[in-house]
């Protein structure tokens, strides 16, 4: 069976751990990397091509916005960006919308319970590639 491949940047390490070990209890899914900057972050969705990235918006050396240009520029077929946050980012979140057309899956705040978010982002995602 199919694995949604998945990348995990952040920089703070518990978030990064329970992050990781949510979805390491939802099947089908496999995690290709896990990064805390945003230059790495940016390489290794370009080497690894994952189709799912959560990613911490405000990292260090590259921000989500940059990243998403930067993969748009080098890949035909972007991943699934979950951006989390600690703050407002309509204007940010707008542009990347439009960049990744509209491959940002969703914002996902920091200080909000993710357990059922994350689940939820991966079966809405099942269901899409099902049409």
């Amino acid at each position: 069976m199919h694995k949604i491949r998945t990348l995990i940047a952040h920089d703070n390490k518990d978030f990064k751990d329970k992050i990781v070990n949510l979805i390491k209890t939802i099947d089908d899914t496999q995690i290709v990397g896990i990064t805390e900057d945003g230059m790495e972050t940016y390489e290794k969705i370009i080497e690894l091509m994952p189709e799912m990235v959560f990613i911490k918006f405000d990292l260090k050396n590259m921000n989500g916005l940059e990243i998403i240009r930067g993969v748009n520029e080098k890949l035909k077929n972007i991943p699934i960006f979950n951006i989390i946050s600690d703050r407002n980012l309509d204007n940010d979140l707008k542009e990347m919308i439009k960049i990744a057309r509209t491959n940002v899956n969703s914002l996902i705040q920091e200080d909000e319970p993710i357990e059922k978010r994350i689940k939820s982002i991966y079966e809405e995602y099942i269901e899409y590639n099902k049409l």
